[in-house]
This record gives C-alpha cells, sequence and structure tokens, in this order.
C-alpha cells in the first residue's frame, strides 16, 4: 500500500495591496479548487492600517459552484480588530468550496483606510 501525502499549488496573491476606502466592499480574485482537483486551501491576509485607522475590517467568504454565480450572501464571516499604524497577517484554512472569492471592507466608514494584500496556497492528497 502506498503512502499518501500532500501536493501543494505555487503561492499566488489574490488581492495586491488594495486600500479599503469607507466601507465599499473589495473582492478578491477566485480560488479554484475544481480544475486542479484541489481540496482546500491556506490564505493569509496581511492588513496594514493607517496610523489614524479606526475600523476594524471584515472579511466575508464567498462560495460558488461554477466560478461564475457567487452567493450574495457569505458562507462565513470574520471581523479582524483595528491596530493603527500595524501590520497585521492572519491565516485561515478553508476546504471543499470548489470556488471562493473573498470579500474585504471596513465595518464603518474610515478616511484613513486599510491597505491589504492576500495569498492563498491550496492542497490535494496524492498517493505514491
Amino acid at each position: 500500500m502506498g503512502s499518501v501525502s500532500r501536493n501543494f499549488s505555487s503561492i499566488a496573491t489574490i488581492v495586491s495591496a488594495a486600500t479599503l476606502a469607507a466601507t465599499a466592499q473589495t473582492l478578491s480574485n477566485a480560488i479554484d479548487l475544481a480544475t486542479v482537483g484541489y481540496e482546500g486551501f491556506q490564505v493569509t491576509i496581511d492588513i496594514t492600517w493607517h496610523a489614524d485607522g479606526t475600523e476594524n475590517v471584515r472579511v466575508n467568504f464567498y462560495g460558488s459552484l461554477d466560478g461564475t454565480d457567487y452567493d450574495d450572501v457569505p458562507y462565513s464571516s470574520v471581523v479582524l480588530p483595528v491596530s493603527a499604524g500595524q501590520t497585521r497577517q492572519y491565516t485561515f484554512i478553508v476546504w471543499d468550496y470548489l470556488y471562493t472569492k473573498i470579500g474585504l471592507q471596513n465595518v464603518a466608514s474610515d478616511a484613513n483606510g486599510a491597505t491589504i494584500t492576500s495569498k492563498y496556497r491550496a492542497w490535494n492528497r496524492v498517493t505514491a
């Protein structure tokens, strides 16, 4: 019987230095697990708050069956606490969604918005 190991994709940037303004949502590029047969992914979200930033950042996860029609309501959402003048990295693991986009927005209007970069790496299992 063969051994099972994980096969990892290369790291891909899905949001590149986007600055959040007011409460408008910024959507990431799609994370596509279906095309290559990946099972899940790890995503990092790096947030740099302006020195005078006052608002938390909401992260919304939207799924899709076909990579075209995404959820109207996120399947998961988390609020990351403001850390004015600081850079923070947050990591999330997501399983079994064929396609995902990540929405990023200030919880309330903030003239001194945060700047965000996000990357992901997918995986599947292979038998050797």
